[in-house]
């Protein structure tokens, strides 16, 4: 079977693999996995041999002027060979399963050869429960820990309805950051979740806005900066220590929307930037203060958003307006602020001057 991945087709990724199990690989390697997952056919019990041009390959990764490209394919899916899919249900019970075998002879063929392997069906192909994962956001991460997050995020956005808490020690699984030895500084040093959060994820706490947010550059800020979704976090804690992070996950508007209003002839008339400084809530509100809204109204955020005149964009729903009517606000907040000091809105009088809207 010739198969060749690409950015948009769509890969079927097991729950149960994001959820409760685990894989470690490298930038290169988990993109390749995953789009080469997009060659599976669902609809049959069957893992035929794929013959996969390589400079489709190339071509997939981005690295087709590249003068290593041979070399960083090959590193890839040796890597995908090395380190399979990791089932540990207890201390006493645990497997390990290889993903697939591959071979490649240029004197031959330009082609791939590549297989999965039978023990692997129940992870690829009979799925009760899976996410799907568009290769064209993976592809744009840079990051190997935003390249594990994201599918998993994904699956907070679908099986979760886009709200769910993970633990930090389950989050350290995830990113491979759990052995103390290895990861002393995540794992046995006095603030070690703290540290995790923001050397890991990127989260940080704001003392002037008094909230958590996502650092610039992080992995959670390069999803949320690249993919089709938008991520706000809220951090729980228990006796004086942080033991999870609740992830409010919903899809943005993305290039491919803007593409089909363009030629449906649909033009957005709505100022794209507004700046975050200085602003009253009415305007720019948080992301979790939105889904406490939609929930008390039993609607979704989107839903919610759309019926009140607001956009999703950088973990906040920011109020729809024209430029006259941007400029218009700006100048009578001036006016207003020349009056009395400034007073950020409560998260109470937000919301209630949200559904007045």
């Amino acid at each position: 079977m010739n198969f060749k991945p690409t950015k948009n087709r769509i890969a079927l990724v097991s729950n149960e693999v994001l959820e409760t199990h685990r894989y470690k690989l490298g930038l290169n390697a988990q993109k390749l996995l995953i789009g080469l997952a997009q060659s599976i056919d669902h609809t049959i019990d069957l893992f035929p041999e794929m013959q996969v041009d390589i400079h489709g390959l190339w071509e997939y990764l981005g690295i087709t002027h590249r003068e290593d490209r041979y070399t960083l394919v090959r590193d890839a899916l040796f890597e995908i060979t090395k380190n399979p899919l990791q089932i540990v249900v207890s201390e006493k019970k645990w497997s390990s399963i290889p993903w697939m075998s591959v071979k490649y002879d240029e004197s031959e063929s330009r082609y791939v050869r590549i297989k999965f392997h039978e023990d692997a069906k129940p992870y690829l192909l009979k799925l009760n429960e899976y996410t799907k994962i568009k290769g064209l956001y993976v592809v744009k991460l840079n990051s190997a820990y935003a390249t594990w997050l994201y599918p998993i995020l994904k699956m907070v956005q679908t099986k979760y309805h886009g709200r769910h808490e993970i633990s930090i020690q389950r989050l350290k699984e995830y990113t491979f950051t759990d052995n103390p030895k290895e990861n002393p500084a995540y794992n046995t040093n006095r603030n070690s979740n703290n540290n995790f959060l923001k050397r890991v994820l990127g989260i940080v706490w704001n003392t002037k806005k008094q909230e958590f947010e996502i650092v610039e550059n992080s992995p959670l800020w390069e999803i949320n900066e690249k993919t089709d979704i938008t991520v706000a976090v809220d951090i729980v804690k228990e006796r004086q220590k942080y033991v999870a992070v609740s992830f409010h996950v919903v899809s943005k508007y993305t290039d491919e929307q803007k593409a089909i209003q363009e030629k449906t002839g649909i033009k957005n008339s709505y100022v794209n930037e507004i700046p975050k400084e200085g602003l009253q809530a009415q305007t720019r509100i948080p992301l979790t203060t939105v889904y406490a809204l939609a929930k008390a109204q039993n609607t979704t955020v989107a839903e919610l958003c759309e019926r009140l005149g607001y956009i999703l964009k950088d973990g906040y729903a920011v109020k729809k307006m024209t430029k006259e009517q941007y400029e218009k606000m700006q100048k009578a907040k001036e006016k207003e602020e020349s009056k009395r000091g400034f007073r950020q809105m409560t998260i109470e009088e937000a919301i209630r001057n949200m559904a007045k809207k």
